[in-house]
């Protein structure tokens, strides 16, 4: 008769974090430099042409103080809202529903959320052509 089978005692951890390091320096470099060299820049005004300076937070409160600002980021979240209430309350409602109705009004409720789905990307995309070629406005400005 043959004994138990164990597990493996891993015998070289300090071996794995130390071929883990290079990995995870280049991460940590890709990721932290550009943040903080965005932070920086954008406490600092001025073009290529004469330079740059300093303003400390002064961007930051002309941004928040502009109108047109608070409209663009409302459009945003409302953007990540909707969608977000739709999949986490209706989506799961909607398949206990049609988890309980099962036959035929499981697989055409199926078809129908599948057609919507294949369906919306291409509508918005011409859309959103369409809004574009038929306003005076100039780019996306119009979709706000």
């Amino acid at each position: 008769m043959n004994p138990p089978m164990t597990a493996p005692v891993p015998t070289y951890r300090p071996l794995g974090w130390l071929l883990a390091v290079p990995a995870l320096l280049g991460a940590a470099i890709t990721l932290l430099v550009p943040t903080v060299q965005t932070i920086l820049l954008s406490l600092e005004t001025g073009n290529v042409i004469t330079g740059s300076r300093f303003v400390g937070s002064k961007n930051y409160v002309t941004l928040l103080g502009d109108g047109a600002f608070w409209s663009a980021a409302g459009f945003s979240l409302s953007l990540v809202v909707f969608p977000l209430l739709v999949s986490v309350i209706v989506a799961p409602l909607l398949a206990f529903a049609l988890a309980g109705a099962g036959g035929w009004p499981r697989r055409v409720g199926g078809a129908v959320l599948t057609l919507s789905l294949v369906t919306f990307s291409p509508v918005a995309v011409a859309a959103a052509w369409l809004t574009d070629a038929h306003s005076r406005s100039p780019g996306l400005a119009v979709l706000l």
